[in-house]
């Protein structure tokens, strides 16, 4: 039985900006803050915080005046209550814990980490303790823990835009470097549908598989990212490669998931006979014995696209969603957050 539509919805895209100095972690997370309590959503229609796809309770967690972590909410929260951590440190004055890694990922150079995201459960019933705990509220809680991604923030600049997508149970967070053409996007939250109801050893008790997928340190989305090796939806072993990892039902581990199956290229096939766009499932497997995961909740595969477009019926002009590519100057690979 398949899982609610998670209805996408987009933020306003934002630039980084100009400031004073080098751009650093907090920055970059005092942003993410301002877009996840905004009041409006791309189209200038009514984001009410809490209700809809909208996320809610986003507070920071600070050392002195620099931002080290933002924690977000779903709008519905299930008996998982999960929560996704955005996190961000480098030099001081962060706090001097050291977070934990994510299964196959890098150690911790001297404790710093530029920004990554991760995905809590069992988090809304009790008290936040620290973001770098493998048990950030409490005993009870459990995190994937943490992995660098997209590069050093001191690298960010003016032409670094921001984009989140946001929808019922995860989220998407997507930076964009108008200059170098290259896309670093995270997914995180309830983003797989088992597709089934055996919750003893294929979800969790809601039905659900949690996870994040995000693209390696240094290593942008490449123009065939649904179709290479090394793609967006495959965990590897190296430091700096892509991770996408999910927990393993009903228990305190992870696993690493695998990649994408799907029926055809994404050459220009995705359209109807009349000319209209469509999209195609994606489903997941474990690369350890192609074991059935599920499939990704309202992610979809379509026709090649320019990333960050608004994909909108020529007839009634409603949104049919949002895409995430390699660029937002050429059309490659492509991913639909179906609205």
């Amino acid at each position: 039985m398949s899982l609610q539509p998670l209805e996408w919805r987009k933020l306003p895209t934002r630039h980084l900006g100009y400031i004073t100095g080098s751009y650093n972690p907090s920055i970059w997370l005092n942003v993410i803050y301002d877009m996840f309590t905004g009041s409006v959503y791309h189209d200038g229609s009514t984001r009410v915080i809490g209700s809809g796809s909208a996320w809610k309770n986003a507070f920071k967690f600070t050392t002195g005046s620099f931002t080290e972590a933002v924690c977000i909410f779903p709008p519905t929260e299930t008996v998982m209550s999960q929560s996704i951590i955005i996190a961000g440190k480098s030099g001081t004055p962060n706090s001097s814990a050291t977070p934990p890694s994510m299964k196959d990922a890098q150690s911790w150079s001297g404790n710093l980490i530029d920004v990554t995201i991760t995905c809590a459960k069992n988090a809304a019933s009790q008290s936040f303790t620290q973001w770098t705990s493998l048990y950030p509220f409490g005993s009870a809680s459990y995190s994937l823990g943490y992995a660098q991604w997209c590069g050093n923030p001191s690298s960010f600049s003016k032409n670094t835009t921001i984009t989140i997508y946001e929808s019922k149970e995860a989220i998407a967070i997507v930076n964009y470097d108008i200059n170098t053409n290259e896309t670093d996007a995270a997914i995180a939250g309830a983003i797989i549908d088992p597709e089934q109801n055996v919750t003893t050893s294929d979800a969790e008790l809601d039905g659900r598989l949690y996870g994040v997928s995000l693209t390696g340190y240094s290593v942008p989305i490449n123009t065939a990212f649904l179709e290479s090796d090394s793609h967006f939806f495959t965990h590897s072993a190296t430091a700096a490669g892509n991770k996408f990892m999910t927990f393993v039902p009903q228990t305190n581990s992870t696993g690493s998931a695998s990649s994408i199956v799907k029926y055809t290229t994404t050459s220009g096939v995705y359209t109807t006979l009349s000319g209209k766009l469509a999209d195609s499932p994606a489903y997941c497997m474990t690369t350890l014995n192609n074991t059935f995961l599920g499939r990704l909740r309202d992610i979809t595969v379509t026709s090649p696209l320019p990333s960050n477009i608004v994909v909108k019926d020529s007839a009634s002009g409603s949104i049919f969603g949002y895409t995430l590519g390699a660029s937002e100057q050429s059309s490659n690979d492509t991913l639909l957050f179906k609205y």
